[in-house]
C-alpha cells in the first residue's frame, strides 16, 4: 500500500526545517521541534504528517504471546497516511525493529517517531521507512513491554457520555 496523499505533510517536508520552525515560533508555538536527543535514522529523510500518538510501560510480569498480541494490535490500528508517535517510557528496549517497520510501511504509515530506542537499523534504512529515535539497542519488547489502552478508554467513555471529570478520576489520565 502506498502512502495516503497529504499536501500538507508533503510540502512541510520539502522545507527548510528552520524555516518551518522559526514560522511556527513567530506563531507562537514555543515547543515545536522534537528533543535533540531524537534524530532521524536517516539524515537525509525529513517526516511530517498528522499524528497518531500511542504510549506504553515496561511489564515484565507479561509473557511473550501477551506483548506480541498488544503489539500487533498497536500496529493493526495504525492508520494509513499518520506519523507514528510513541512514549515507551523506557530506554531499557527497541520499540521499532525490522518486521514492525516493514508492516507500517506496507500499511502506507508516514513515519514512526519514539521516545526511545530503534533496533534492526541497517534493515530499516534498506526499507526506506522513516524512523526517528535517540539510540539503539538490540533489546527487544517481547515479555518485557505493553501498550497502554487508557486513553482510548477515557475517550470512549466520554464520547459515550461520561463526564470528563468522572473520566479521568476513573482512569487516571487525559
Amino acid at each position: 500500500m502506498s502512502i495516503p496523499a497529504d499536501p500538507l505533510a508533503e510540502r512541510l517536508e520539502k522545507c527548510y526545517a528552520a524555516a518551518v520552525h522559526d514560522v511556527l515560533r513567530s506563531m507562537g508555538h514555543e515547543r515545536c521541534v522534537l528533543p535533540p536527543e531524537i534524530r532521524p535514522l536517516d539524515p537525509t529523510k525529513k517526516l511530517a504528517g498528522e499524528i497518531w500518538t500511542f504510549s506504553g510501560y515496561v511489564d515484565q510480569t507479561r509473557d511473550a504471546h501477551e506483548t506480541l498480541v498488544a503489539w500487533t494490535g498497536v500496529l493493526s490500528k495504525a492508520p494509513p497516511g499518520k506519523v507514528l508517535v510513541c512514549q515507551p517510557n523506557t530506554y531499557a528496549i527497541a520499540l521499532m525493529g525490522e518486521l514492525s517497520a516493514e508492516t507500517l510501511k506496507f500499511k502506507g504509515v508516514r513515519g514512526y517517531v519514539v521516545d526511545g530506542r530503534c533496533r534492526d537499523t541497517e534493515f530499516i534504512l534498506e526499507q526506506g521507512f522513516r524512523v526517528f529515535c535517540n539510540l539503539n539497542t538490540p533489546a527487544d519488547i517481547v515479555a518485557r513491554w505493553m501498550p497502554e489502552q487508557t486513553e482510548n478508554k477515557v475517550r470512549s467513555a466520554i464520547l459515550g457520555g461520561m463526564d470528563p471529570q468522572e473520566a479521568y478520576l476513573k482512569f487516571g489520565k487525559f
